[in-house]
C-alpha cells in the first residue's frame, strides 16, 4: 500500500482535445484525474471524487465557469476546493478576480505553469 495517495485533479472543460491532453500529462506527472466536458457534470463528480483541485474553463457550452465555481463554492465537498480557472478570453482574468477563485491561467498556457500551479495548491490540502 503506497503511504502517499496521488494528488486528485478535476478538469472542466468542453474541448475534449484539451480535456485529453491535460488528462495524459497530468497523469503522466502522478496525478489522478478525472474529466468532465459538461458544467452540470462538475459538482456530481467533485462529491463522489473528491479532487484536491479543479481546473475549471471559464466559457463552456451552455455554461458560465463563473457559476459552476460558485456552485462548487457554496457546496460543503466543495468549499474548500482550490479552483484554478482557465480561459483563452483576454479580459477573463480582471472579470475573476471578483470571485473566489485561487488562481487564473489564460490559454495557451505552459505546462510548467501549470504543473507548478496545481502543486501549489495541493501540496498543503488534504
Amino acid at each position: 500500500m503506497n503511504a502517499t495517495q496521488p494528488k486528485k485533479v478535476l478538469i472542466v472543460d468542453d474541448d475534449l482535445g484539451i480535456l485529453e491532453a491535460l488528462k495524459f500529462m497530468l497523469e503522466n506527472s502522478g496525478y489522478e484525474v478525472k474529466t468532465v466536458s459538461r458544467g452540470d457534470e462538475a459538482l456530481p463528480v467533485l462529491k463522489e471524487f473528491g479532487p484536491d483541485i479543479v481546473l475549471l474553463d471559464l466559457y463552456l457550452s451552455g455554461f458560465d465557469g463563473r457559476d459552476i465555481a460558485v456552485e462548487i463554492k457554496n457546496s460543503p465537498e466543495g468549499k474548500n476546493t482550490p479552483i484554478a480557472m482557465i480561459s483563452a478570453h483576454p479580459s477573463a482574468g480582471e472579470v475573476l478576480k471578483e470571485l473566489d477563485i485561487e488562481e487564473f491561467l489564460p490559454k495557451p498556457f505552459d505546462v510548467s505553469q501549470l504543473l507548478s500551479v496545481i502543486e501549489k495548491h495541493t501540496s498543503a490540502s488534504r
